[in-house]
């Protein structure tokens, strides 16, 4: 998001929609790494609606982040492209899908579908640009400097992945547990 920003160098007006992106940018804002005082953030749907209003009004003034890569019927994005909301895409208009999708089949189909609908509407799909959230190590090592636990115990993807956070933490001199799948771990 802040990257976002900084390449838009006050270029246009910037509104990031969503209830997850507002969730994120909170979090942010919590620790000093984003100020919003550069840009809208709105997560209730009449305010989004009024965003919108706005922006299909003025589409050159603005540029529009949203929730829904992965087609989340309830996210704005699909609801743009069905219409839900008062903007409507105009042919050659470009959205940028900046993270790839979850490979589950109902993500893959909602996605596509998604994309589909915008194509039909004129709308140039860029799909090549790919972010996700998985930070990388000195990213997680930051992280774990922030929260300073006291022990980590790694919880998600294969013996690899458990075992590169277990190592990264113990670099840190933090306490690590790995456990088995469905294994209770006792801490204290």
């Amino acid at each position: 998001m802040k990257k976002i920003i900084e390449a838009n160098a006050g270029r246009r007006k910037v509104a990031m929609l969503g209830r997850s992106l507002k969730e994120y940018v909170d979090d942010a804002e919590r620790h000093s790494l984003i100020d919003s005082s550069n840009f809208e953030i709105k997560s209730d749907r009449f305010e989004v609606e009024r965003v919108l209003g706005r922006a299909s009004e003025n589409r050159s003034e603005y540029l529009l982040v949203t929730t829904g890569s992965q087609g989340e019927p309830s996210a704005v994005l699909p609801g743009m492209a069905r219409g839900d909301y008062p903007y409507e895409f105009e042919g050659g208009e470009t959205v940028i899908f900046s993270c790839v999708t979850i490979p589950t089949r109902t993500d893959r189909l909602n996605s596509s579908l998604l994309k589909r609908r915008l194509r039909k509407q004129g709308v140039r799909v860029e799909e090549g640009v790919h972010s996700h959230g998985h930070g990388k190590r000195e990213d997680q090592r930051r992280l774990l400097q922030l929260l300073e636990p006291e022990t980590v115990v790694p919880a998600h993807g294969g013996e690899d992945k458990q075992s590169s956070c277990a190592s990264l933490a113990r670099e840190e001199r933090i306490e690590t547990r790995i456990s088995k799948n469905k294994e209770t771990v006792r801490l204290g």
